[in-house]
């Protein structure tokens, strides 16, 4: 059981994406599991041109062998949706998720386990961000030193077999940094100063995007 675990543990460590680092953007990662092996999942990548930048990061339940299965499932049915949306098969990225949807449920049926998620597309050329969550309930932007969130609603992948889901838009304007995490992420980081338990209590993930704002602009 023990070797299962380490192999798992590795092939988690082994996809996790590099920094990319181009003349407009930065963008990084953090992936810390709360123990052996991580409920989350995350991914990011750049369009041919490097003008473009996809992603996506997802949060299912648990931190076992069973959740390292279904990260793996969860995160082979939106990166193929990714690869659609990016060749022009899909048009946007409500199809993703809608196909991920009911992939799942063609797959388990009734027993199918929610998983929250989100995926987006930077487009620097036009200076806009489309996104599209699943259960995720917000994400993170920085205009100079100030953070503000952004709500998102959408129903978690597996909750019904017939639901949409809506693709949202966000000009970048004066936007100097964008972060997609987690909910583990979100504890820490807004965590009350005060509290005397510093200790993480689930699997942290983010994906931190910082746009070069001479370009950007």
């Amino acid at each position: 059981h023990s070797d299962e675990i380490a192999r798992a543990r590795l092939k988690q460590n082994e996809i996790l994406p590099e920094r990319v680092e181009t003349n407009i953007f930065q963008v990084d990662n953090v992936y810390s599991p709360f123990s052996e092996l991580s409920g989350d999942g995350l991914d990011y990548w750049t369009g041919e041109d490097k003008k473009g930048l996809y992603g996506l990061l997802f949060d299912c339940t648990g931190h076992d062998i069973v959740s390292f299965l279904q990260v793996g499932e969860i995160r082979a049915l939106l990166k193929k949706g990714c690869k659609y949306y990016q060749s022009g098969v899909y048009s946007n990225l409500s199809e993703i998720m809608k196909s991920a949807n009911e992939d799942l449920f063609a797959l388990h049926g009734d027993d199918t386990i929610c998983t929250a998620a989100v995926i987006f597309y930077f487009d620097f050329e036009k200076n806009i961000l489309h996104y599209c969550s699943a259960g995720i309930p917000s994400f993170y932007i920085k205009r100079g030193n100030k953070m503000e969130e952004i709500l998102m609603e959408n129903y978690l992948i597996g909750y019904e077999p017939d639901v949409g889901f809506d693709e949202k838009a966000l000009e970048l304007e004066d936007i100097d940094e964008i972060i997609f995490s987690s909910d583990g992420f979100s504890e820490l980081l807004f965590k009350d100063m005060q509290d005397t338990d510093p200790a993480k209590h689930d699997d942290v993930s983010a994906i931190l995007v910082k746009l070069k704002r001479n370009i950007a602009k």
